[in-house]
């Protein structure tokens, strides 16, 4: 799925696009409705931040990527607010000479995490006025050993490639985790956090395994942050929650067959 993510191999039709319109907008107007805010957030693959490591003889078609036509679409046609963080992660990634994903991992690192924190903040102020984002000066970095990740980890060789990681540190960080509200099984991760400090904001965070990093940096914008990861759309537990804001945080690799 990355590679074909990556060379824009499945385009999506006029049909298609229709019908991811109309779940936008029923997930944005079910929202709407109850005072609630929306936000929708695609990650791009590491390829699509990194090309300069692909063979050289993998190139793109000659036609938009599925994300790019999502993006272009929903702008058009929705109300939603959506966010393709690809040229914000190009842009951290030119910026800084430190990597923004992980070497043997095909996920972003909580460096890359904290850039797509921050191409957020214009879209959380604006949507979620409780929201306090974290002040830039609060975050440092500091490297950690860590054994290879998945792509090391399919190889058996996790050990041998460990690499440094760039684990944030959050000055005056008030976060705390509590009980999780539901228990949605084995397959769906359930996590709650609060944070006294951090103002009387409350969101929801629906998303992959790319949200785990960033959800870091949600916890520290919120007074109560609620995380459910690979699970579906959760209308009563947002009933439950009575967030503010609904933000879903998805890798581009979802959208290919």
């Amino acid at each position: 799925k990355n590679v074909n993510a990556y060379r824009c191999m499945y385009h999506y039709t006029v049909a298609e696009l229709g019908i991811l319109q109309a779940e936008v907008q029923r997930k944005h107007a079910w929202l709407a409705a109850r005072g609630i805010a929306y936000l929708n957030v695609w990650v791009p693959i590491k390829a699509n931040v990194y090309p300069e490591f692909l063979p050289a003889g993998l190139t793109k078609l000659d036609q938009p990527c599925r994300l790019q036509q999502w993006h272009a679409h929903m702008r058009k046609h929705t109300k939603a607010a959506v966010v393709d963080l690809t040229d914000a992660l190009r842009l951290a990634k030119a910026a800084s000479q430190a990597s923004i994903y992980y070497k043997t991992d095909t996920h972003w690192n909580p460096r890359g995490a904290w850039a797509g924190y921050q191409a957020l903040v214009p879209a959380l102020r604006k949507l979620a006025p409780n929201a306090k984002p974290i002040a830039p000066e609060r975050v440092t970095f500091e490297d950690y050993s860590e054994k290879g990740g998945d792509l090391a980890r399919l190889l058996d060789m996790a050990e041998r490639y460990r690499a440094m990681v760039p684990w944030p540190r959050i000055a005056g960080s008030g976060i705390r985790n509590v009980p999780a509200p539901v228990d949605r099984g084995k397959s769906v991760v359930v996590q709650a956090f609060e944070c006294a400090t951090c103002g009387p904001g409350r969101a929801v965070m629906i998303h992959d395994s790319f949200g785990n990093h960033i959800r870091t940096y949600l916890a520290e914008t919120f007074g109560r942050l609620v995380s459910v990861e690979f699970g579906p759309w959760d209308e009563a537990l947002i009933l439950q929650e009575k967030p503010e804001i609904v933000i879903e945080v998805h890798l581009e690799r979802q959208l290919m067959p």
